[in-house]
């Protein structure tokens, strides 16, 4: 079992999980079981298979250089040897390349001195002169610049205030040198344009930002100098909040009446008594002190304010950067997890906007995309359709012509002749967007052009989500990093997917409806295909690969892997069906290994390891899946559609992205794996208009994003249902063994490589549901129902209705591990574990420097049953915030560590009992009713404190049920 993470320097694991008297002796077990890519696949006698072997794609060709900055060896070159790590004191985490060199003791090719030197196994290798390696005393990161300029591996002498004043690092210092974010060390992930001591333009990696309070008043968040240090006066116009008393954190700001005035970064809020613009990191001073959450805080001694809530810099930065700040973290996780409050409004805010601006799947695409980027639903400029497109003869020779062929024109004209004009230029308009969105994918690989490179590509970033325990044949994943090389070098193209989006919503889909023309041609990306309106079955034999699909109505039959990338070659597929009660299926090849609550097997089996269930080890993506490209598949019409598929469907990017659009009735959604709104390194995206629906998955769905990856879930109305299934066990769980590890309705998970030889983390993605109205069903086992792991964030956002939740463990805004996880609930009478095993965190709870959040924003009565750590509860130097807007709820608790407490899970670890582990409870007007079977305090229209171990002042739990201001 792993548990939380030691504070000392040598950042070891925990000797012991919970010693709380209330809590599971495994309280902090991990999921280490699916996702644990370390793990080394078991002797072959453990494994029963029918799937064929998976094919080896070869090492990762790159060029190396002394001092390249690695992963593994085969980043270096292949040698054994040549990635050496730069050592704890120099840069944790970090490894550089030592490559082979001809004459020992003779000096050697390197940016820094460096000699031919004899290794530990008498190997000549180029290894620099000085101890500290690539990195000289005089040049580490950050440091001041020398005299003599910045040499190694950091050899740019940068002004960051002449481009970046909001780091807040003044002076020039030593910063390396970058092409991509993928350049980067953890702790200064992002490659941005500077301007060196000289007055040079160039790209280095800039150190991360400061976030919360401890940056409020260090510099202007925008040109009019709002936000900026009182201490060398305000610019005209401006005023110190120091004379509001404001105290250490003053700050320059201008009396305001709306947001417009305040400008970027900063919002127009009551500050002590008057409107002000504050800065988003000075948001905790604003605000009414009346309000709810103020009269929890201020008790106990010494009382908190709104400032106190949050993960200092000194908190996390205790840890080394390769911890807390490594460099696939999206740029969004720090706002929100260190910010508790922040990070509490915007989960709350994130379903309206996707309300607003998902109502289309080129919206959507775009919401997913600039989540991905910068935590906005508006990050991305709006998708462009496109109106002029000219004739479909000429469309489709331009496919031919991107690689390199010539279409036989005549042949084109004369087979679509029996099309209406208004369909050939709807059908050309779309493929041009189509051209546009392939172009943007082979420049988005151009780093890639190795044939062979790119089948690992496409290959790599799904099966990640295959536990390898599992794989018959590992696919040379490496130690296994490929991935995370490529998360940078690979860029998505989501804005040319959201444009050829744009593009299918701006056909008049409903004047073509009915037609009975038929057509296909065999293109180089694939075929271009019309059926008419009767009811077709488009085969996988017949339709093996498909570039544009228009199936004009009908109660269609597919088993064709229709929207898909299918291969490398196939760099788009969109499929557009314009009606009928549509099945949406593969061709069903049954294993012995199948059972009765499985799907059927696909031509590539089930295998099984260790006694459980055979997984699918299905290769083929369906219905919406990106696999280094664009796929979407738009379903209209209204009809009562079927969409069954065993791995990465129904709205899957691996590398690339992959939508499905339904635009209404009651449908039914039944996936494996990696479906439903799921991706790994990409953007994937369901987009369901109304209607009830069922949603059914075994794990990684229904808003799931693995490392670099935005994957996003939307329904619009009805009353659905989401299923994660508990059982059979398929996926086990670490944390409930007989169960599935569920992954789903909203997760974002990682890999956590603090305790590998490595120390390579890989911070997870963004995972969203949001279910706009209705009165929904979720059900779920192991991490589901906006949880988060190892950098990773993940939301349910549901809005009005009558809602029913049941789930198990780091369920329903609940987090472990750096990580950060939200239920957001906008109403209705909830009712929450009627049906679950309750075992542990749930409703709100936070586990080793994770913020848990749950808000219900309804005054409507609900009831809610909770395990240990629940109900605004911390752990292990946790934060976990539940906020209740009010209505005569009902609590069940069956453990004292709820309802606003705190516990450590180690009292001899000084740096722990330094830092605060955190819980808040805030219930609003209604007659409430407490029922806790272990220990006291809550009551109707009362406040209290608790913490766990009175030895630990560090433990702060704060609780509040009254009339009031419930705002955040």
């Amino acid at each position: 079992m792993r548990a939380a993470l030691s504070l000392s320097l040598s950042l070891g694991l925990a000797a012991a999980c919970s010693s709380t008297p209330d809590a599971p002796a495994d309280a902090s077990v991990d999921a280490r079981a699916d996702l644990d890519i370390n793990a080394d696949a078991p002797a072959a006698t453990d494994v029963v298979t029918d799937a064929p072997a998976l094919t080896d794609l070869g090492p990762l060709v790159v060029t190396p250089g002394t001092c390249t900055p690695c992963l593994r060896d085969e980043t270096c070159g292949g040698e054994p040897g040549t990635c050496v790590p730069l050592g704890v004191d120099v840069a944790p985490g970090l490894r550089e390349c030592h490559l082979p060199c001809a004459a020992v003791g003779a000096p050697c090719d390197a940016p820094v001195p460096s000699t031919c030197t004899e290794d530990a196994q008498g190997r000549p290798r180029c290894v620099p002169d000085a101890p500290a390696a690539c990195v000289p005393m005089s040049s580490r990161r950050g440091a001041a610049c020398p005299d003599e300029g910045c040499t190694g591996r950091y050899s740019l002498c940068v002004n960051l205030d002449a481009t970046h004043p909001s780091l807040g690092r003044a002076g020039d210092v030593c910063l390396g040198p970058c092409a991509r974010d993928s350049d980067c060390d953890d702790g200064a992930r992002r490659c941005r344009e500077v301007v060196t001591r000289d007055g040079r333009s160039t790209r280095a990696c800039v150190p991360d930002d400061r976030v919360g309070p401890e940056a409020c008043g260090v510099t202007p968040v925008n040109a009019s100098g709002v936000g900026g240090p009182c201490t060398s006066g305000c610019a005209a116009g401006l005023r110190c909040s120091a004379a509001d008393d404001a105290g250490a954190m003053a700050f320059c700001t201008r009396d305001c009446d709306d947001d417009a005035q305040c400008g970027d970064g900063a919002r127009c809020l009551s500050l002590n008594g008057a409107r002000a613009c504050v800065p988003t990191d000075c948001a905790c001073l604003a605000g009414a002190r009346s309000a709810l959450l103020d009269r929890a805080l201020d008790q106990g001694s010494p009382a908190w304010t709104r400032c106190d809530l949050y993960f200092s810099g000194a908190t996390l930065d205790a840890f080394p950067s390769y911890v807390t700040r490594d460099r696939f973290r999206l740029p969004i996780f720090d706002r929100v997890h260190r910010d508790w409050l922040y990070g509490a409004r915007w989960a709350r805010d994130l379903g309206p906007a996707l309300d607003r601006d998902a109502t289309t799947l080129s919206g959507a695409i775009r919401a997913a995309a600039g989540l991905r980027e910068t935590g906005a639903t508006t990050a991305l400029p709006s998708p462009t359709p496109l109106t002029d497109a000219g004739p479909l003869v000429d469309a489709i020779a331009e496919v031919f012509s991107l690689r390199g062929q010539t279409a036989d024109r005549a042949a084109i004209a004369a087979d679509a002749s029996d099309l209406s004009p208004a369909l050939q230029s709807a059908m050309a308009r779309v493929l041009r967007a189509a051209i546009a969105a392939a172009r943007a994918r082979d420049e988005g690989l151009a780093r890639y052009p190795d044939a062979l490179q790119r089948r690992r590509l496409f290959t790599v970033a799904p099966y990640v989500l295959l536990p390898t325990s599992r794989f018959d044949e590992r696919i040379n994943l490496g130690d296994p990093y490929d991935l995370g090389i490529f998360l940078g070098d690979v860029t998505l193209p989501a804005r040319a997917a959201a444009d050829l989006a744009a593009t299918v919503e701006s056909v008049e889909w409903s004047a073509l409806r009915g037609a009975t023309a038929t057509f296909t041609q065999a293109t180089p990306l694939g075929a271009v295909v019309v059926r008419g309106a009767g009811d077709d079955a488009w085969s996988a034999d017949d339709h093996p690969r498909v570039l544009l699909g228009v199936d004009l109505g009908g109660d269609d039959t597919y088993t064709a892997p229709v929207a898909s990338n299918v291969d490398v070659d196939t760099p788009v597929s969109v499929m557009v069906d314009l009606g009928g009660d549509d099945a949406y299926g593969y061709p069903e090849r049954r294993s012995t290994l199948d059972t009765a609550e499985t799907l059927p097997s696909d031509a590539d089996g089930r295998q099984i390891a260790g006694g459980t269930t055979a997984a699918s080890m299905s290769r083929t993506g369906r219905q919406g899946s990106g696999r280094l490209g664009v796929a979407l598949l738009y379903d209209l019409g209204a009809g009562r559609d079927t969409y069954r598929s065993l791995r990465m469907s129904q709205g899957f990017g691996a590398l690339g992205v992959g939508g499905l659009y339904d635009d209404g009735g009651d449908d039914t959604y039944a996936v494996e794996a990696a479906g439903q709104g799921a991706t790994v390194a990409g953007v994937g995206v369901l987009l369901d208009a109304g209607g009830d629906d069922d949603y059914s998955a075994f794990t990684y769905s229904q808003g799931f994003a693995y490392t670099g990856g935005a994957g996003l879930l939307v329904d619009r109305g009805g009353s659905d249902g989401y299923t994660a299934r508990v059982t059979p066990n398929i996926y086990p769980s670490a944390q409930s063994p007989t169960t599935n590890n569920s992954m789903s309705q909203g997760v974002g998970f990682g890999r956590r490589g603090d305790g590998a030889p490595d120390r390579v983390n890989m911070s997870g993605g963004l995972g969203v549901l949001r279910d706009a109205r209705g009165n929904d069903r979720y059900t779920a086992s192991v991490f589901a129902q906006g949880s988060g792991y190892w950098g990773g964030m993940g939301l349910l956002l549901d809005g009005a209705g009558d809602d029913r939740y049941d789930a198990r463990w780091y369920v329903q805004g609940a987090a472990a591990h750096f990580a950060y996880g939200a239920l957001v609930d906008g109403g209705g009478r909830d009712d929450h574990n009627a049906e679950a095993v309750r075992q542990n965190m749930t409703l709100g709870a936070g586990h080793d420097f994770s913020l848990g959040l749950f808000v219900s924003l309804g005054a409507e009565p609900d009831v809610y049953r909770a395990p240990n750590l629940a109900l605004g509860a911390g752990n292990a130097n946790g934060a976990g915030l539940f906020f209740e807007a009010g209505g005569d709820d009902r609590y069940e608790a069956a453990s004292a560590l709820s309802l606003g407490n705190a516990a450590l899970e180690s009292l001899t670890d000084p740096g722990r009992l330094m830092r605060p582990t955190a819980g808040v409870f805030v219930d609003g007007a209604g007659a409430d009713t407490y029922a806790r079977t272990v220990g006291s305090g809550p009551t109707n229209d009362g406040r209290w404190t608790q913490r766990t171990h009175d030895e630990a002042p560090s433990e702060r739990g704060f609780g509040v049920d009254g009339a009031g201001d419930t705002g955040l």
